[in-house]
């Protein structure tokens, strides 16, 4: 069965400057080895982990590691569109995943908007 790319992302209770993603997918291929972690901001301004060079965070050991936790990435509230591709072994595209979501530090009124 094809791999049928998924994830979830949901900020850490108690820590919320810091996003937990789950590779939920499904099947297997084989040709994949990798994965990379884009998050846009609707400014079009990439979000990642302090001393990242480039505009992604990788997502090591596929397919072993099922999560990953991006420590504290957010500094204020963010409407965000967060990309997860996966790789073969020459970096080439294979499967993507996008979603999009509000992630909260402070404010209540993105608060409020999200529970509708």
């Amino acid at each position: 069965m094809a791999i049928v790319a998924n994830f979830s992302a949901a900020q850490t209770p108690g820590v919320p400057g810091t996003i937990l993603l789950t590779d939920t997918s499904t099947g297997t291929d084989v040709a994949v080895t990798q994965r990379r972690v884009y998050i846009q901001t609707a400014a079009g301004d990439y979000l990642v982990e302090e001393a990242t060079t480039t505009e992604y965070t990788p997502w090591p050991d596929f397919p072993s590691t099922t999560t990953l936790t991006l420590t504290d990435i957010l500094s204020k509230d963010f409407g965000c569109r967060v990309v997860v591709q996966w790789l073969n072994e020459a970096l080439c595209f294979v499967s993507s995943s996008v979603l999009a979501d509000s992630f909260r530090l402070r404010n209540r009124q993105l608060l409020v908007a999200a529970k509708r």
